[in-house]
């Protein structure tokens, strides 16, 4: 027999994490958050909030690469180089495609990436 639902609920998506997308302001706020907790050295809650972010759903390219980069500072605080090697490529290939993308050719991304890749 068939689950029943209420006319106005879908039924599940099976198989695949449900990504919400934040607002602007939530993803600013979520930034900011994650600044003050890695300021005061609270890098694992800081990690898992930034982590939180990303993971959320469609954030503009200039808050991801913030939080990459705040995840990336982090994970070097806690000493685990090979998981901030990991965002820093990520923000590489962020910076690539943004740079594709764009007509003025913002080396901005780009920039801010290359100098956490050295």
């Amino acid at each position: 027999m068939a689950k029943k639902t209420s006319p106005g609920m879908k039924p599940e998506k099976r198989g695949k994490a449900a990504r919400t997308a934040i607002s602007q302001s939530e993803a600013n706020d979520q930034v900011t958050q994650v600044h003050d907790l890695a300021w005061i050295g609270q890098h694992d809650r800081a990690i898992a909030l930034a982590t939180q972010g990303l993971a959320a759903g469609k954030i503009k390219p200039a808050l991801q690469m913030n939080l990459l980069d705040l995840r990336a500072e982090s994970y070097i605080a806690q000493g685990k180089l090979d998981l901030a090697a990991k965002d820093t490529a990520a923000m590489v290939k962020l910076a690539n495609e943004e740079n594709r993308k764009s007509k003025n050719r913002n080396y901005c991304f780009l920039l801010k990436a290359m100098f956490l890749s050295c």
